[in-house]
């Protein structure tokens, strides 16, 4: 009974984010095993156990010894052709995707995919569901196979919808925006039998990928009118983002205001929405409302994700902002320390919210003129970004653009110059897109730089191009 008790705390610690717990109390009982062998079945949920924290870590050593362990585990228990079979051969797949094996994955997610009931319903979902997964890490041409074998598939009218509005969206993704949207106009026509409203969603947010925020904003209203009431309010957000693209912030104020007319103030939905509004303040300056939202906000969201979860964290970053903003270097140093704190204990030294709060603690100690310190922060979080580099390019590119402003700072020109050429290469080539907002930022100082090294046709180019991307968008 010690054992499974072990084995289901290590499974709450992993639920709850606590990977390093639950990795030290798994590998205790890894060691135990050896001295003494268990019934196969723990062996079994050991291995599951291992692999889970092995491919939430992206631990690529750990991953590529767990999967043979654990499809040894499972043939000593099922049948090698059986739908649990199937189940762990999906497993292995998810954990190789995510430390970047997509061909290694493909072959266990076809293999899963056999052992599947020979059931449209179950082949369809399984599609849709591997689509939305290699999506997730970024692996588009397998998401878009997958989503294209979804379609292909699709027994009726709703299935059929769902997945060609899951082949649009993976268009989009690898820029294909066009060709996304023709195909989405297509699918409308078809589907006279369906709500377009979803369709008309997917739309408009092809148009705010184009720049064409006006078109967007016309389809998300007319959206919103044929959307069921419980999805208007996160629809309202987005309408408001699309406008808050265009510098129409009293606008923007006013979908908010809307949205949350069709929600619980005290949900999930209504507390996004007004965090969002507190956004909206910080632009205008409205620096003490935003911040007393935004802490109540975060006292909600604490008791029910707790204080480590990805979305509490996000908020705190919130707030060291606006200490930024209002020149309260001591607190805003004091309230980005707590991130870094809250983080490392709950995930350890090397995870990416441990490098976003360096980050923070950085911005900080450049308002208050300590180079020195940033640069240290900056580069340590450089350090990190580097192991999850598939994953964060935006991060790693606001990473070389502040060390390159550090070094402006210091008339390291060149230097600096190298570094916000690199933020704007991540950007451009490996993110965003060349239409990217923040692109425009980085260019702007890449043009300022330039002057400065005697480059005057790339500063003007780059200048030129910061204008386009900055300008609000019609």
């Amino acid at each position: 009974m010690q054992i499974e008790a072990s084995l289901a705390q290590a499974r709450q610690w992993v639920s709850e984010g606590l990977l390093a717990q639950a990795q030290e109390m798994l590998e205790s009982l890894r060691r135990q095993f050896e001295q003494a062998a268990p019934a196969p079945a723990l062996v079994l949920d050991l291995w599951r156990g291992l692999l889970t924290v092995a491919q939430a870590r992206s631990d690529d050593r750990a991953v590529q010894e767990a999967v043979p362990k654990l499809l040894q585990a499972g043939r000593e228990q099922f049948d090698f052709d059986s739908e649990q079979m199937g189940a762990l051969l999906h497993h292995a797949g998810q954990a190789l995707a995510a430390i970047g094996a997509g061909s290694d994955a493909e072959t266990f997610f076809t293999q899963a995919y056999r052992r599947l009931p020979e059931t449209p319903q179950a082949k369809f979902d399984y599609a849709c569901q591997l689509a939305y997964f290699y999506a997730s890490y970024n692996h588009l041409d397998h998401a878009l196979r997958w989503g294209r074998d979804a379609q292909a598939r699709a027994s009726n009218s709703t299935q059929k919808m769902l997945a060609e509005r899951c082949v649009a969206a993976l268009l989009d993704a690898q820029g294909k925006s066009l060709e996304a949207a023709g195909f989405r106009q297509q699918a409308q026509n078809t589907l006279s039998d369906q709500n377009p409203a979803w369709l008309l969603v997917d739309q408009a947010r092809g148009q705010r990928r184009l720049g064409l925020a006006s078109r967007a904003d016309s389809l998300y209203r007319e959206a919103v009118r044929l959307l069921p009431d419980s999805d208007k309010a996160r629809i309202y957000r987005e309408l408001a983002l699309n406008l808050l693209s265009r510098r129409d912030l009293a606008g923007a104020e006013a979908a908010l205001v809307e949205g949350m007319q069709w929600v619980n103030p005290v949900s999930f939905e209504g507390q996004l929405l007004r965090a969002e509004q507190a956004r909206l303040w910080q632009y205008q300056g409205r620096f003490n409302e935003a911040e007393q939202v935004i802490v109540e906000v975060l006292a909600s969201w604490t008791e029910r994700f707790l204080a480590h979860h990805p979305l509490c964290l996000r908020l705190r970053e919130v707030l060291v902002e606006l200490a930024i903003l209002r020149r309260d270097y001591l607190q805003g140093l004091q309230k980005a320390s707590e991130i870094l704190q809250t983080a490392s204990a709950a995930y350890g030294s090397e995870h990416p919210s441990v490098a976003r709060a360096l980050y923070w603690m950085s911005q900080v100690w450049v308002h208050e003129g300590e180079r020195e310190n940033a640069k240290q922060a900056l580069t340590q979080a450089q350090m990190i970004w580097d192991e999850w580099a598939d994953f964060a390019e935006v991060e790693r590119a606001l990473i070389h653009f502040g060390l390159g402003l550090i070094q402006a700072d210091e008339l390291e020109f060149y230097k600096a110059e190298e570094e916000v050429r690199k933020a704007c290469e991540l950007v451009e080539q490996r993110s965003l897109g060349e239409n990217a907002t923040v692109l425009g930022h980085f260019l702007a100082a890449l043009g300022d730089i330039h002057r400065v090294t005697g480059r005057d046709r790339q500063s003007q180019e780059a200048a030129q191009r910061s204008q386009e991307l900055l300008r609000p968008r019609k």
